[in-house]
């Protein structure tokens, strides 16, 4: 577990400002300041590279990959995350007798191009078929998608399916016990592409385990459950790791009222031991649809020492409203963390880090290189 000095504390929440206003030398990725809208652009895109399949394309690892057959069949986004994108035949399972579909298909949403296929199902058709995350690895090199997926029997299988995205081949399939449902994942960025992060139910209302599993040595590192306020079967969820591996941010977010609007709990979390460090105050946030968290999900600064996310503004309910609120991140006692938050903070652009006069190890330290590879 890491040594702490303070908690994560409320910095500041703003009307639609950049968070460079509201805190000075506080730097964030530029999606972070958009409209809710944003998340309906981030899948348009894929959607036109699916359907106009004629070439080869290149990943961002810059390796050729091959695209799916070309399809008339509309396509419909399930999962959008960290420039990985999911897409199926079919939204969800309805009563027309339509077959659910048993295949899936990835795309890298920064340069449009197919990643591709991930068929599931195996000899048994689907009756419900359910994607609740994706991501990619630090290094850019490995995609995991969560499966969870019902046959017309009745069993229920829940699958983080893990695929290497330099040529799409399927490196493992961590299966989760029980019939027990995995709602979200993400990859250590200590250890480049080994380690996962996976949540599931437990059984319990408002419980989820947190589970650490060791890829390569197959086995689990650490486990603890972590409870909520609210209901956690009926409600979507959020995992991610803070740059450098120290915290993770859990988010649940409630099933849409009425008003659209859903009750929105976030967690931070040990990233060694996944104990839960503190509570943040629950906020009200808005989707744009039930399934879409890119509004709400939380977005990291450049020197990883704060995260923000999009909330309702309560004080004018009336309105189309919505606040940026930006929490600090625990400070460790480690110097070398503390040094490279201050080095960033004074860096105009992340990638004049390699015009400093440093070693090379010193510049992959500032760059959140991973420190296990």
């Amino acid at each position: 577990m890491c040594d702490l000095l303070t908690g994560p504390a409320l910095l500041t929440h703003v009307n639609w400002q950049t968070p460079d206003e509201a805190s000075g030398h506080l730097r964030f990725p530029k999606h972070v300041t958009g409209s809710s809208d944003r998340c309906h652009q981030h899948v348009t895109l894929p959607l036109k590279a699916i359907d106009v399949d004629r070439h080869p394309s290149r990943t961002p690892q810059g390796r050729l990959v091959k695209r799916a057959p070309d399809t008339s069949d509309p396509l419909f986004p399930l999962c959008v995350r960290d420039g990985v994108a999911v897409f199926s035949h079919s939204p969800h399972t309805d009563d027309t007798g339509r077959k659910t579909p048993d295949r899936l298909y990835c795309v890298d949403t920064s340069s449009g191009s197919q990643l591709g296929t991930v068929y599931v199902g195996g000899y048994n058709e689907l009756s419900t078929l359910e994607v609740s995350d994706c991501c990619l690895s630090a290094d850019g090199t490995n995609v995991a998608i969560v499966v969870n997926m019902t046959s017309n029997y009745g069993n229920n299988s829940s699958r983080v399916i893990v695929y290497d995205a330099t040529n799409w081949r399927e490196v493992y399939v961590l299966t989760v016990n029980g019939g027990k449902r995995a709602v979200a994942v993400d990859f250590d960025p200590r250890y480049e592409h080994s380690r996962l992060c996976v949540a599931y139910h437990t059984g319990a209302d408002s419980c989820l385990s947190v589970v650490s599993y060791d890829m390569p040595r197959h086995r689990t590192e650490r486990c603890e459950t972590v409870t909520f306020s609210s209901d956690a079967d009926d409600a979507s969820h959020t995992l991610i790791y803070a740059k450098g591996g120290a915290f993770i941010v859990m988010q649940l977010i409630s099933a849409m009222w009425r008003s659209r609007d859903s009750f929105c709990e976030t967690l931070v979390l040990d990233g060694e031991t996944l104990r839960v460090l503190y509570r943040c105050e629950p906020t009200v946030v808005s989707l744009c649809h039930s399934e879409c968290l890119s509004a709400v999900r939380p977005t990291f600064s450049e020197c990883g020492s704060y995260f923000a996310f999009h909330t309702r503004d309560e004080s004018n309910r009336d309105k189309d409203a919505e606040n940026i609120r930006v929490f600090r991140l625990p400070v460790t006692v480690r110097l070398g963390a503390q040094c490279r938050v201050a080095i960033l903070k004074c860096m105009s652009d992340s990638n004049d880090i390699n015009t400093l006069p440093l070693p090379e190890k010193l510049k992959e330290y500032l760059q959140f290189s991973p420190d296990y590879t």
